[in-house]
């Protein structure tokens, strides 16, 4: 419990970069894109984990947005109280 305890509150952080390479060889489909001014990008888990990462080459202005599927809302809660276990709160209410 204590491994996967650091393990949340490692990613809770935002953080961990792993390099693509690792995620290949542990058998993960892996995948780049260039985003251009105006283009969105939607970010579909396989299952219920869909990891991201980016970087900028220069200034920028930019927003995220985190929405869920109704399959996804039905782990809301158990995430929601390991995050409370970690003393990770929640800046937005989640309803049963």
């Amino acid at each position: 419990m204590e491994n996967l305890t650091a393990a949340f509150a490692l990613l809770g952080e935002k953080t961990a970069l792993v390099t693509p390479e690792v995620i290949v060889a542990s058998g993960i489909t892996c995948c780049r894109l260039v985003q251009n001014p105006g283009e969105f990008v939607v970010t579909f888990p396989s299952g219920l984990v869909a990891y991201h990462a980016g970087f900028s080459h220069g200034f920028n202005c930019w927003e995220a947005a985190n929405f869920g599927t109704p399959q996804w809302l039905k782990v809301t809660k158990e995430a929601a109280v390991r995050r409370a276990a970690m003393y990770i709160f929640l800046c937005y209410p989640i309803s049963s």
